[in-house]
């Protein structure tokens, strides 16, 4: 209920009762600590209680996961960032509960398993999701991950094709008959994994030589240029979804990595292909629009 703690020349007192109900207060005297703890209590204890203490974080994910994540674009790799996270003690502990401390010794400990810029992602996640318990699923909690922020590193990485690689790979071979096309595709229009699987037939026109994004990352839909070896690469695939690439994500990326380890290629991400295929637009002298 309350602790009084020496600090220098004060003594700190400090009162907690639930449901986040807490005072805290320096006094030169331990006496006159111990009064103000009796009385900041007693005053304390006539207060409503501020947040739920029963709602714990893994209330709070279980939920997001059930009734939010499958309406939203990014929901099943936001399934899977959560279930890692509920594998971890923090999410026994109540909402309101968690500290400063909390906090800090599960990113020490991520940290050791994972970079910086991917638990900056997993906060900005869990920031999302109890936002949301908060302001729409009206939960009487606070939101302990709204102050607290991890620090972003910037992106280093420029890895580019180099060459014979693209033929290696072609050349290895691959159990996924989508993996080779995806990649040609994305060296030649520069799209990203998402926006090549999101390619519907409907949306191409294969006369002007040009497809059309129903939602690109930003949201909003764009329509990107296909070049003969797009086009010819697309052609050649069979025609029975309405999906050009009817396979999820997570499957391709596994795919992908897969042949990337058997061709003997060491450190090529499929979004390096991304920035290869952009690398190549500027060295032939178009701007970033």
């Amino acid at each position: 209920m309350g602790s009084i703690r020496k600090r220098g020349n004060t003594y700190q007192a400090q009162v907690r009762l639930s449901g986040g109900r807490h005072a805290s207060k320096s006094f030169k005297t331990r006496s006159e600590a111990t009064n103000w703890s009796r009385e900041a209590a007693y005053h304390l204890s006539q207060e409503p209680e501020r947040f739920d203490e029963r709602v714990t974080l893994r209330d709070v994910i279980r939920r997001f996961i059930k009734d939010t994540a499958p309406l939203r674009r990014s929901g099943e790799n936001e399934t899977i960032r959560l279930n890692t996270i509920l594998r971890h003690a923090i999410s026994s502990i109540p909402v309101s509960k968690i500290t400063s401390s909390d906090l800090s010794k599960y990113r020490d400990m991520r940290l050791k398993t994972i970079k910086s810029n991917t638990l900056h992602r997993e906060f900005g996640l869990l920031r999302v999701v109890v936002g949301k318990a908060k302001d729409e699923w009206r939960m009487d909690i606070p939101n302990p991950f709204e102050s607290f922020h991890i620090k972003k590193e910037p992106d280093h990485r420029q890895r580019r094709v180099h060459k014979g690689e693209i033929g290696l790979l072609m050349r290895t071979p691959c159990r996924s008959l989508l993996t080779k096309p995806a990649m040609i595709v994305a060296i030649e229009t520069s799209m990203r994994l998402g926006e090549i699987l999101s390619i519907k037939w409907d949306k191409i026109d294969f006369g002007r030589g040009f497809v059309e994004l129903e939602r690109s990352k930003n949201g909003r839909g764009r329509i990107v240029p296909l070049t003969n070896t797009a086009l010819m690469t697309i052609e050649a695939l069979p025609r029975d979804d309405l999906f050009v690439f009817p396979v999820k994500p997570d499957t391709l990326k596994q795919s992908w990595r897969r042949l990337v380890k058997r061709a003997g290629i060491h450190d090529l991400r499929f979004h390096d292909l991304r920035h290869e295929a952009i690398s190549r637009l500027l060295e032939m002298g178009l701007t970033i629009p």
